[in-house]
């Protein structure tokens, strides 16, 4: 810009500005006064619009979503719902060889566990896999495992306390991480293990004095006053007998229901073959027989229930060798073969990390 160009500028309402035609800066990079507003305007479109863009979630259909091979029949490929798929792929080998080839935190991640174990129905299979981990496997965990499981177990035990649901299994989940935390084979020094023992003993108070919330009187039905026949038919599917007994202990009018022969009958049928009830059982017509004191027998002397199945749980696709959760499915890469995939139990997805 010459030196007398300061005569060029006009004052406005608006301020300064230059008059048409006068050119900013110097040398090949100088800029007439006039573009500068359009180049401006530019600018903050173009910022405005990455800005929308950023704001603005993208929904796409996700190849092979919620096809034959997600176990749920939900039709969500069709529409523009965004599908939560969390899955873990890359398992090597076959049978009990299949191997994760991740650490534990990643897999920990990918199947995004710690959100799975806050919904009800993901808390019963994490709860157990937390149990088998730490009771099998403590002393093979890293310290930044371990407070990650630690941050997950106070989430956990913390929503349950609140929604007043799952208590018996946080008290459970809490003992045995507890004996977990009483053995010798840690690696670390002696203070990250005793804010571990603060921290689930504090927990364990709390569901120690849990007291469920009285229900207000809101002239609502209560589960007592439905029909004697409605109450027998959900008491005969209760497969767990901890439930049962729980049942049974809330009040005698249950308790007397929970007695009936009809529904140890059912909870012995389920836990145990024809060969393992035989020798308890002396009469072909099954009349007569004390179904409480025989599901007692075989219990002692087989040690091991029917594994009843679970709300959510993993599953592994034998097409992409993939590890995914039952109810979300995952995006198979071969959606046009017939399905193929088994569930995992929580050992046996443990036996599938490298630990």
């Amino acid at each position: 810009m010459s030196s007398g160009a300061e005569h060029n500028w006009r004052r406005t309402e608006d301020g300064w500005r230059l008059l048409p035609g006068v050119y900013v800066g110097t040398g090949s990079g100088a800029v007439p006064a006039f573009d500068l507003e359009r180049v401006r305007n530019t600018c903050s479109r173009n910022k405005l619009s990455k800005t929308e863009a950023n704001n603005n979630v993208r929904i796409v259909q996700i190849a092979g979503a919620n096809r034959p091979h997600d176990v749920t029949n939900q039709e969500r490929c069709d529409s523009l719902i965004p599908v939560r798929q969390p899955y873990l792929d890359g398992i090597k080998g076959i049978g009990i060889e299949r191997r994760i080839w991740c650490g534990l935190s990643t897999a920990f991640g990918q199947l995004e566990i710690a959100d799975i174990v806050m919904e009800i129905s993901g808390t019963r299979y994490c709860c157990e896999f937390f149990c088998i981990l730490l009771r099998e496997k403590i002393g093979k965990l890293t310290g930044t495992t371990l407070r990650m499981i630690f941050r997950v177990l106070q989430k956990v035990v913390s929503e349950a306390l609140n929604n007043e649901v799952n208590i018996n299994i946080m008290a459970g989940l809490l003992e045995t991480v507890s004996e977990a935390l009483s053995t010798r084979s840690h690696v670390g020094s002696r203070s990250l293990w005793k804010r571990h023992h603060d921290v689930v003993n504090n927990l364990a108070t709390q569901v120690r004095n849990f007291q469920y919330t009285q229900r207000e009187d809101d002239d609502l039905p209560h589960l007592l006053d439905l029909p004697k026949e409605c109450l027998h038919n959900i008491l005969r599917r209760i497969s767990d007998p901890r439930d049962l007994a729980n049942v049974g202990a809330s009040c005698s009018y249950l308790h007397d229901l929970t007695e009936d022969r009809f529904i140890w009958q059912d909870m012995c049928l389920f836990h145990f073959t024809d060969k393992q009830l035989y020798p308890f059982i002396y009469d072909d017509e099954y009349l007569g027989i004390d179904w409480f004191k025989t599901f007692q027998l075989c219990y002692k002397k087989n040690k091991r229930l029917q594994v009843d199945e679970y709300a959510n749980e993993l599953y592994f696709c034998n097409l992409c060798r993939a590890v995914f959760w039952k109810d979300l499915g995952h995006p198979c890469r071969n959606p046009n073969e017939k399905p193929d995939s088994s569930p995992l139990l929580p050992r046996d997805f443990i036996g599938m990390l490298c630990l």
